[in-house]
């Protein structure tokens, strides 16, 4: 019997995650993607939505970076409304939508954020 594949669409509603955010952890995590033959985009087996899913991202700041309190409004907005999708959220904060994965991904991850600035 033959592994069920995953395309990127499954895997995002299956993690509640979106498509970008698939790609960008598999990408931190090596993993090779699958393209099957006479198909459009990307494919991932059950090992690879649980490596995904495990995954801890640990974001570094480069040097003197300063995070806005834009990044504090997401976490917080995230926090009070949880029935909201980040799609929704960067809608309503005019943030972009990377922004509030980061944000989110580190919050749930991490329990915490970190707020670096430059003083």
């Amino acid at each position: 019997m033959e592994e069920k594949l995953y395309s990127s669409e499954e895997v995002a509603d299956i993690l509640k995650m979106t498509t970008w955010s698939i790609h960008y952890r598999s990408e931190n995590l090596g993993i090779k993607r699958i393209k099957q033959k006479g198909q459009r985009g990307f494919f991932f087996t059950k090992e690879h939505l649980n490596l995904i899913t495990e995954y801890k991202y640990k974001q570094k700041a480069p040097k003197g970076y300063i995070y806005s309190s834009e990044k504090i409004k997401i976490v917080e907005y995230f926090i009070k409304n949880k029935s909201n999708s980040t799609e929704e959220i960067s809608k309503i904060l005019n943030i972009k939508i990377q922004k509030v994965h980061y944000a989110i991904n580190e919050y749930l991850e991490n329990k915490t954020i970190t707020v670096i600035s430059k003083l």
